[in-house]
Parts: structure tokens; sequence; C-alpha cells
């Protein structure tokens, strides 16, 4: 005996993650991106890791916040065509924790902070932002 439409339920498709960055990596790279600092409050060193998967470079800035605002003055920034380029943010801005802004006018990366000290590491995968978005907008 065939079964008719409607006869069994379709299963539930799975829910999406809620954080892709922190579970899946990044879903594509993009030209604008947040990246929290996965340093505790009393700060440490901490690098940005910015990787271009693409065929073009990717050029443009990296902008660092504290939780007083922006810190000095927007970083040039150029990675090459699959290549990986690093920040230390603690030879930028000293040792306390800082989010980044990314944003390029040409190319597209993908970014994460990494902290690495003696007692282990962390990571904080960024988070994909469209690129006409200001700071304030971010909520910063």
């Amino acid at each position: 005996q065939g079964k008719g439409q409607g006869d069994e339920p379709e299963p539930e498709p799975e829910p999406a993650p809620a954080d892709l960055a922190a579970t899946a990596g990044a879903p594509r790279p993009a030209a604008t991106w947040v990246a929290a600092s996965p340093l505790p409050v009393d700060g440490g060193g901490s690098l940005l890791i910015l990787q271009n998967p693409g065929g073009s470079p990717g050029q443009g800035q990296v902008i660092l916040l504290s939780e007083d605002g922006v810190v000095g003055t927007p970083i040039p920034v150029t990675v090459a065509p699959g290549s990986t380029t690093t920040l230390d943010l603690a030879d930028e801005a000293g040792m306390q924790p800082l989010a980044a802004v990314v944003r390029l006018s040409t190319g597209r990366t993908v970014v994460a902070q990494v902290t690495i000290g003696p007692d282990g590491y962390a990571v904080s995968m960024a988070i994909p932002v469209e690129p006409s978005s200001t700071l304030e907008e971010l909520g910063i």
C-alpha cells in the first residue's frame, strides 16, 4: 500500500546556530568585520588575524576600540591574495583588551583575534557586518 501525501510528518529542519562565527567559522569572506577581544579585563597580548582567501588584494584600515572609544588613528592594512596578515595589538595600543573594526575598500577577508598565554589560548572570531555600517549603528 502506497503512502499518501501528508501521512508522515516532515522532519523539522536543523535550527541555524545562534553564533556562526563561534560554532562554524566564518560563513564567507567579507569587507567589514567587528572582532571582540578574547582577553580578560586585566589585559595581555593579542593578535588580530586577517586572512584573504580570494584572488585579489584586500586593502583598507583597522580601527581599534577600547571601552573608552576609538584608540589612536586607523591603521592601514593590505592583505595579499591567498595569505594571512597579523597585527600585534599590544604593539599598537598596549596590553589592554581591544575590539577591532576591519573595513576594506577592496577585497575580502576573514578576521579573528587570538591571545596566547602561559595558561592556554583564546580565539574570538569576528562577525561580518554591512560595509555601510557606522560605529554608532554597530552600538559602538
